[in-house]
Order: structure tokens, then sequence, then C-alpha cells
């Protein structure tokens, strides 16, 4: 189906009064169209039901109250979603404000921004104490979301992937859960889902992973995320040159206990595992040069993290 022109991009435009300008900007899982002043999503419900839109938009809403430096909810008449129907498919219909920023640069990719990704999120993990809810509108538990099935696309081969996927998450469940450890975490804290304001600023947006898990995940998945990214190059002690900066800022916000950092390799070969299963979903078969590398680069991710642990 055609999403950025024809008739469900008509229907679209009309039922939702979207401007002439609105272009469809990515459609991978959501389908996303900047439309001026706003930026609208749709959901599909046979991806995330409309209540998990729900938990994500309510977490959202509290982290809002605590901090501009997330992206804003626009309510219409009221309402934070609305339902869009095309030929028997069901979305779930979402407006944000578009946040006056650009994507981080070569030169902005330094320790003072690793500080600052670091101090965000322990500024989010200390709101999140406050974070009480009651249920229907209670994040889901890590191991809830739909990321979590895309290990089903990894490859079926003599390295085990699946098996040593089962151990992973075995041991995750194992992980204690105290109340300054545990809570609502962003779980996907990476380069792509924040902009850079022109005095500096980093807001963060895309809050769909949000659920409830381990804090130190939301460190791993930052750190992770940062050695995968381009400017990164293939340091393969970068996640040390990361991580120095992130602590420091994360600790002027919040404190974590250092014991918890033992996980980090698990959390990381976890996100590894999650990734290469998605690229495995979306290019099953062939591939562009470029995202040839990509699946090798992230391949070498995963071996890396299972080394360290020595599975």
């Amino acid at each position: 189906m055609a999403y950025g022109d024809g008739p469900f991009f008509d229907a679209l435009c009309r039922e939702l009064a979207l401007p002439d300008a609105t272009k469809l900007i990515r459609s991978n899982t959501n389908l996303i169209y900047d439309c001026g002043p706003t930026v609208v999503r749709l959901t599909p419900d046979a991806f995330r039901p409309v209540e998990e839109v729900l938990k994500e938009l309510h977490w959202l809403r509290f982290v809002q109250q605590h901090t501009g430096d997330v992206v804003q909810v626009v309510a219409d008449d009221g309402a934070e979603t609305e339902r869009f129907t095309f030929d028997g498919e069901l979305f779930t219909v979402t407006r944000f404000e578009r946040i006056e920023g650009q994507p981080i640069t070569r030169e902005q990719w330094n320790d003072q921004h690793f500080e600052q990704v670091g101090e965000l999120t322990g500024f989010l993990h200390r709101i999140a104490e406050d974070y009480k809810p009651e249920a229907p509108v209670d994040l889901s538990h890590w191991d809830e979301v739909p990321d979590t099935t895309l290990v089903q696309y990894l490859p079926d081969d003599d390295r085990g992937l699946t098996q040593l996927n089962q151990t992973v998450c075995d041991y995750m469940a194992a992980m204690p859960r105290p109340p300054k450890r545990y809570g609502p975490i962003h779980y996907d804290i990476h380069a792509g889902n924040y902009l850079m304001t022109s005095t500096g600023r980093m807001v963060l947006l895309d809050f769909e992973n949000s659920c409830r898990g381990h804090y130190i995940n939301d460190i791993a998945v930052a750190c992770y995320y940062a050695c995968l990214h381009e400017f990164s190059g293939d340091d393969k002690d970068f996640d040390k040159r990361f991580m120095i900066p992130f602590w420091r800022g994360y600790e002027r916000r919040y404190t974590q206990p250092t014991d918890d950092l033992d996980s980090l390799p698990w959390l990381v070969l976890n996100r590894s595992l999650i990734v290469y299963g998605y690229l495995f979903k979306i290019w099953p078969n062939e591939r562009t040069a470029e995202q040839e590398a990509f699946v090798e680069r992230v391949e070498q991710s995963v071996e890396r993290a299972r080394a360290k642990l020595g599975l």
C-alpha cells in the first residue's frame, strides 16, 4: 500500500484535516508524517494496540511536567489520540509538536555530549521514582514490549542465536527489581531519537518503547547505540570512552549502584540480538552494499558482547 500518496494518503489528509504540504517521512513500523508545525504518527493496531499507546502517552505527559527536554504531545480538543481506519486497517493517531532542532553533528559527538546524554538519562530515572500510575495506564514490563518478538527473525544456524537469546533473557528475568533500580525507562535512547537545538539543548523523542525495566538497561541501550553510531568508527573500546562522561553526567542527577554495572554486557547483548533480528526482518534477502555493511556491523556487536561473557 502506498502511504505517501494515493487513496490512503488522500483519505488520511481529508479525515485528519492535514495541510497540503504533508509528506511521509518514515514508514518502517509506524507511519510518520511531516505536517509543518506538527508531526503526525500513525500506529497500526496490528503492531501496538491503542491501549499500549495510551500507556506511552501517560508516562510522557508525566515527564513533560518535569522537563521541557522531551517532545510535546498536541491534544486535539483535549484528546491525545485519534483513530483512523482505511480498508479495514486500524491506526492510532498521535500529534506531536515539531522540535526546532537538528540531528547531532560529528563536531558535537564528544565527551561533553555523552555527559549530556547521561544527565538526561539520570534525570528520567530520578523522576521515575514518583511515577505510580494504576492499571490500565501503567507501563508494560520490558519483556512484554513488541521489540522482544524481533528475535524470532534471528538466523537459524550453528551460532545458536535463539538459545543464546534465551540464556540472556533468563539472566535478565532473574535480576532483582528493587524500586530504586527498576521502574519506568525510555528503553531507546540513541542519536536517532533526539534532536539538538540551536542552543545545544538535547530534546528526547520517541517514547514508544517506554516500559518498566532495570534502569541499568536504559544505560546499556544508550551505550550500545553510541558504540554502533557511525561517528564512533571502529573503536573497539568506545564503550569505555562513552561510559566515563556518561556516568559523570548520570550521577549528577541520580545515583545507581555501581554493582549493577556487572549486568551491562548481558543487557548490551540483549539489545544487540534484538537489533540483529530486526535487520533480518526488514532485509531478509537481498541487501544494498550499505545495508550489508550495517548488518555486518551489528553482527560484530553481537560477537563482541558474546565474547565478553564467554557465551
